[in-house]
């Protein structure tokens, strides 16, 4: 299967995701970031390549499980907070 983000949103497997279950509420207002991998991109993401590893914010994502073992991620490119290179 293939998938194609439209506008500027990025397709991205988070790395560990696969470990974890469920909602993780932070107690005490912190930020949470996570590493991801960029799968696709759509037509109008400016500075992320496929393949480029990122950091974003964990809050309001939408988990999408495309098989049992793979599940991935939709996120705008203004959400990205930094690419690691």
């Amino acid at each position: 299967m293939k998938i194609q983000p439209q506008g500027s949103r990025c397709l991205i497997k988070v790395k560990e995701m696969e470990s974890k279950f469920g909602i993780i509420l932070s107690t005490n207002n912190q930020i949470i970031f996570e590493k991801a991998e960029v799968l696709a991109v759509g037509p109008k993401v400016e500075k992320i390549k496929k393949g480029d590893e990122i950091l974003f914010k964990s809050y309001n994502i939408s988990i999408i499980e495309l098989d049992k073992k793979k599940k991935v991620v939709f996120i705008e490119e203004k959400d990205i907070e930094a690419i690691i290179r």
